[in-house]
C-alpha cells in the first residue's frame, strides 16, 4: 500500500490527478487508507479517471497484487450527469452505489454539520488514549486492574494544588481549537 500511496501522491504533485477538497479552503485529498482498504477520491473527468486506472495497473504490475474490482465500488456526486456516470463506470469496471452512509464506522457523506462526525471520531480517539494512559498508570505487574488511589479528575489537576499534572487530552485539545476561533 505504501507504493500505491506514493504513486497517488506523485501523480497529484505533478498535476496528473487533483483529488477533491474536503472543505472550501482545504487541501486536495485523493485517498484514505485503512489497513488493507482504501477510499480513493477523484474528479469525474475522463483524463483523471484514465490516469487513475494507469496508476492502478502500474501498481498491480509492480506489486504483483490484483485489485479486486468485484469488491470495489464507485459513488458519484448527485450533480454528476448520468452519461458521465455511465462512461466512468465503464472505464473503472466497478459497481456503482447510490449511497455511501459509512465505512468502518466513519460517516462518509457529510452535509451541513461537517464537524459532527469528526467530533465523534476525535472523542473516541481521545477517550482511547486516556484509557491507555490510565491503564498504564494503574496497572499491576500481572496485568490485572490496579488500585486507583486517586480519581482521574484529581490526577489531571496541576501539582501546585494537589494533583499530578497529567494532561486531560480532551481539555488539551480544546486549547488549540479555542485559539483558532
Amino acid at each position: 500500500m505504501e507504493a500505491f500511496l506514493r504513486m497517488l501522491l506523485c501523480a497529484q504533485d505533478s498535476g496528473i490527478i487533483r483529488g477533491v477538497r474536503a472543505s472550501m479552503n482545504g487541501l486536495n485529498i485523493n485517498q484514505l487508507f485503512f489497513v488493507d482498504d482504501a477510499l480513493l477520491f477523484m474528479r469525474n473527468k475522463k483524463g483523471e479517471v484514465e490516469a487513475f486506472m494507469n496508476i492502478l495497473n502500474g501498481f498491480e504490475k509492480m506489486s504483483r497484487q490484483k485489485i479486486n474490482l468485484e469488491k470495489s465500488m464507485v459513488y458519484f456526486s448527485p450533480n454528476t450527469p448520468t452519461n458521465q456516470c455511465e462512461l466512468i463506470r465503464n472505464m473503472l469496471r466497478m459497481k456503482v452505489v447510490e449511497k455511501l452512509d459509512n465505512y468502518l464506522d466513519l460517516l462518509l457523506y457529510i452535509r451541513k454539520m461537517k464537524s459532527l462526525p469528526f467530533k465523534d471520531i476525535l472523542n473516541r480517539v481521545i477517550e482511547n488514549m486516556n484509557s491507555k494512559i490510565r491503564r498504564m498508570w494503574w496497572a499491576c505487574k500481572n496485568k490485572d486492574r490496579g488500585w486507583a488511589m486517586m480519581a482521574w479528575d484529581n490526577i489531571c489537576v496541576p501539582k501546585g494544588i494537589g494533583g499530578l499534572d497529567f494532561k486531560d487530552l480532551h481539555l488539551f485539545n480544546l486549547d488549540p481549537l479555542g485559539r483558532q476561533a
